[in-house]
């Protein structure tokens, strides 16, 4: 079969031809999709809650009787306990 479409041009051209019409319309249906997801993609990103929570309060740094203040030690923001 496949010499004969060799030995027949028009046969050939038309074959041709087909395979280009379904190689054009998959590469239509495969950007249609890939701009949809894309769309979505946009969508969820400016969605996104992007806030920082208020870091936690710090102890009180007033200077007790004696005139000795207490130590500076702030609670770490990062851990998750």
């Amino acid at each position: 079969m496949l010499n004969y479409i060799m030995n027949n041009p028009k046969e050939y051209n038309e074959l041709l031809q087909y395979l280009i019409i379904f190689l054009l319309i998959t590469i239509g249906v495969i950007i249609y999709y890939t701009f949809n997801k894309t769309e979505s993609l946009k969508k969820d990103i400016s969605n996104l809650d992007l806030t920082c929570p208020p870091p936690p309060p710090c102890p009180s740094l007033t200077c007790n009787e004696d005139g000795k203040c207490p130590d500076c030690i702030c609670p770490d923001i990062n851990t998750d306990k």
